[in-house]
């Protein structure tokens, strides 16, 4: 019998076999790894270019400010343009001005360094300086007094508008009840002998039938929106006007015959003082727009001896006061109607510089003083000097610190609201998809 000698015929054929299985796997796995490499790039390149997006929004904020047509672009151009950030990639962005309200609409594209590009579109809100009634940074405490808002005097319900907010950015206990113990709310504000509205409106003695009184016991707050609200807001620093030096306070609005008026320089600069001290009967003319006034020092309003009297009251010849329609109704404190004039208050603003201490940070609110005015003081401490015990105030607030222990009755203009910082936030962010 013949025998097949032994060779390699067979292992030949599988080795080649194994050999290809091999090579295919191997091409498969980097093909795999390939297109991961691919799709891991090609995700961040995405993400770089989400962030170079967001980068335009935010330029487009920061820059916006100084804009005064209706339109801006990147880098000026009269049509979209790209800012070139180097090896990172580009953006560009272009903002349209809403022509109802101080809102940009801006679009931002960015563009990655191997061509990945994502489009983000914002709003651009302008930041209100006086958004809320009475801002105090620290030390927020009321316990006697009531802060209540208006749009004007036309109606019981336009001199209601629940907007009488107190804010600021620190915890605490901020009302109290008389004085007697503290909460957040003055609980007990119609049993405790003042005769003091919580409840964000004042009750107005021509009105029929009269509102309803807030809800009140312990523990609870009045049905209203007159609470602290948490504000994460930081004014800006008050700083000197430029091109001057503080000079003492002319003999203007110190309650001398002739010296009773207080007009905005023609030049449109705003005045800048050692120290403010406005007495009845001061009166703005705003014929030449709003009095700025700004102070290194204390600001006093009112008189120092007896009852204050009135400072800057609503000119009823002045046209944003005779076009309103009045009630004829009387607040709680008997006050006509007519003293809720539209921003009125808004033609004369306080500023006093950021970084004062001691006795030139104070500001004086005169025993029953009636004011109208707004005062930014962000380092200033209301009520904390030799001032009375009692104020009335149409207008707004923002100070570093309130006198507890202070009577104030404030009267927020809802109009203040418009009076912005100069800064824009953002609102609306989201993401489209590229055409």
């Amino acid at each position: 019998m013949r025998t097949r000698p032994r060779d390699e015929d067979g292992s030949i054929v599988l080795v080649v076999l194994s050999a290809m299985i091999v090579t295919m796997l191997v091409v498969s796995i980097l093909a795999t790894v390939t297109d991961s490499l691919k799709f891991s790039r090609r995700s961040g390149d995405s993400a770089n270019a989400l962030q170079l997006a967001d980068a335009g929004i935010n330029d487009a904020i920061q820059t916006l400010p100084s804009q005064v047509g209706p339109t801006y672009n990147s880098g000026g151009c009269a049509s979209p343009c790209a800012v070139t950030l180097g090896s990172a990639g580009s953006y560009q962005y272009t903002a349209t001005l809403d022509p109802a309200a101080t809102v940009w609409h801006v679009t931002s594209w960015g563009t990655d360094a191997h061509g990945q590009m994502r489009k983000i579109r914002a709003d651009a809100a302008a930041e209100s300086l006086f958004g809320t009634a009475f801002f105090i940074y620290t030390n927020a405490a009321l316990k006697q007094g009531a802060i209540d808002s208006f749009t004007d005097g036309a109606s019981l319900q336009r001199m209601c508008t629940l907007n009488g907010v107190l804010s600021s950015n620190t915890g605490g206990t901020w009302f109290g009840t008389n004085g007697n113990g503290n909460s957040n709310c003055q609980s007990s504000a119609y049993g405790n002998g003042w005769g003091y509205s919580v409840d964000g409106c004042n009750l107005f003695s021509g009105a029929t039938p009269a509102p309803p009184l807030p809800t009140t016991g312990s523990g609870q707050c009045p049905a209203s929106r007159t609470t602290l609200t948490p504000h994460d807001f930081s004014p800006p620093q008050v700083t000197a006007p430029g091109g001057s030096a503080p000079v003492a306070q002319p003999a203007v609005c110190d309650g001398v015959p002739g010296h009773s008026s207080l007009k905005a320089q023609a030049n449109g600069l705003p005045y800048f003082w050692t120290t403010v001290a406005l007495r009845p009967p001061c009166q703005v003319d705003p014929s030449n727009g709003p009095v700025l006034i700004y102070s290194q020092g204390s600001i006093d309003i009112g008189n120092a001896n007896g009852n204050s009297g009135v400072v800057n009251p609503p000119l009823a010849s002045s046209p944003q006061c005779s076009s309103v329609t009045y009630t004829g109704s009387k607040d709680y404190n008997n006050n006509p109607s007519s003293d809720y004039c539209p921003s009125w208050s808004a033609n004369l603003r306080l500023f006093q510089l950021s970084g004062v201490s001691g006795n030139a940070a104070n500001i004086y609110l005169r025993n029953h003083v009636q004011f109208w005015g707004v005062i930014d003081a962000p380092s200033g401490c209301a009520q904390c000097g030799a001032a009375g015990p009692q104020a009335e105030i149409w207008g707004a607030i923002i100070t570093h610190d309130f006198n507890a222990n202070a009577q104030l009755n404030l009267h927020y203009d809802d109009s203040l609201g418009k009076i912005g910082t100069g800064r824009f936030t953002t609102t609306n962010w989201r993401e489209e998809p590229l055409p």
